[in-house]
């Protein structure tokens, strides 16, 4: 009986270390979701659609709190932000944002990273945006953490 539990739990454990994960999406709106791929390398931030994203560090520290901005380039436009942190060389679970609307109009969210037995980690940042009219713009856009032991 306990090798019918030890060949349940390896398998479930060696299935959760996977190369790949096939990001799947539910979305209900009918808007197409814009994929990019930033150079976040050079000044932490992405120019995308007619937002821009700026990450607190680059690589994202694992375990230590981290902040994304959302700034429009339109500042007087009314909308919302919303979405969450997804692994995708390694499934960690989906990781919600809370933006909180500043002032001056950006949109910012604290979040953190878990460790992983990966020292270098693919996460996909995935933003909803509702603008006051009602039309809604989705973006997925890659970015990595790491690890040091």
């Amino acid at each position: 009986m306990w090798r019918y539990f030890l060949g349940v739990f390896l398998t479930f454990f060696i299935m959760s270390c996977g190369d790949t994960l096939s990001l799947k999406s539910s979305h209900s709106t009918a808007t197409e979701i814009d994929k990019a791929t930033c150079d976040w390398q050079k000044n932490k931030s992405c120019s995308q659609s007619s937002f821009i994203y700026t990450l607190s560090d680059y690589p994202v520290q694992v375990e230590s709190k981290q902040r994304i901005s959302i700034q429009g380039l339109a500042p007087k436009k009314e909308f919302q932000v919303s979405g969450y942190i997804e692994g995708v060389n390694m499934y960690m679970g989906r990781i919600p944002l809370q933006f909180a609307r500043l002032d001056n109009g950006d949109f910012v969210a604290d979040f953190y990273l878990g460790a992983c037995s990966e020292p270098k980690m693919t996460w996909n940042l995935h933003t909803i945006v509702t603008h006051a009219d009602g039309t809604i713009e989705e973006q997925d856009l890659a970015f990595e953490s790491q690890f040091e032991y």
